[in-house]
């Protein structure tokens, strides 16, 4: 087909192209903010840092600790997220209404940028109790780490705070839509295609001399509706229709 007749097609089934689109994002859309659930995250910071008093018993950072200091964090990320802790953040804040396997599922912890600060966070339906989670947890280990390391280098930098209005930190998938837009337009499209290959129809002149192999006589246009209204009447021996010589 020529350029034209692909635009004539189109234009001739754009109601079947604006309902598939329309059908498929609407589907699409409903599903996405249907299944929608808004997850919220907290998180709190810790510093590893060790510090020793000069003579004057003034305590001073130990600059030449903070290599081991950063390496040490990955060792305390396995014991924040062992049953050690776990289990005392369950015992010593009962509110929070977890076990300590939900909360090792639940917490995650980082270290920032190759530094001596550790960050400690946790995502879920509630903000509160997100925030809770992490600052118990925080807590917790902060306390318990001199006992399981036999030294006190953890000092908490900034805790969860507790947000009037917080966000959540996922959003319903647009893409999705986007997505199920561009995959109907496509679809809707080859199927507008397909059925004007498909249709066998006689519509021009050149369709009955390529069917019938005879030149067409004569023609009748077609009559809208304004020239219905003409007010001029026909002159005389004016024809009604053209014939073709």
């Amino acid at each position: 087909m020529e350029l034209k007749n692909y635009w004539r097609a189109v234009k001739k089934r754009l109601w079947l192209i604006l309902l598939c689109v329309a059908a498929a994002t609407a589907t699409t859309a409903f599903y996405t903010f249907d299944r929608y659930t808004p997850q919220y995250q907290a998180s709190s910071k810790l510093v590893i840092n060790q510090t020793f008093s000069n003579d004057s018993g003034v305590e001073i950072m130990d600059t030449g600790a903070m290599n081991n200091n950063i390496r040490l964090i990955e060792t305390y990320k396995e014991i924040i997220r062992s049953s050690a802790i776990m289990e005392k953040v369950v015992a010593k804040y009962p509110e929070l209404n977890a076990t300590s396997d939900e909360l090792i599922r639940t917490v995650n912890v980082y270290s920032v940028n190759n530094t001596q600060i550790m960050m400690i966070s946790a995502s879920g339906l509630a903000y509160e109790r997100t925030a809770k989670i992490v600052n118990g947890v925080s807590e917790v280990f902060r306390s318990e780490i001199p006992r399981i390391m036999k030294i006190n280098n953890v000092t908490l930098l900034t805790e969860a705070p507790m947000l009037n209005n917080p966000q959540p930190v996922n959003s319903p998938a647009i893409s999705n839509m986007l997505l199920s837009f561009i995959i109907a337009l496509l679809f809707s499209v080859g199927l507008v295609f397909l059925l004007e290959y498909m249709d066998d129809t006689i519509k021009t002149e050149d369709d009955i001399l390529k069917v019938f192999d005879v030149p067409v006589l004569a023609s009748v246009t077609a009559i809208e509706k304004k020239d219905m209204k003409r007010h001029t009447p026909l002159k005389a021996g004016e024809p009604y229709a053209t014939l073709n010589r």
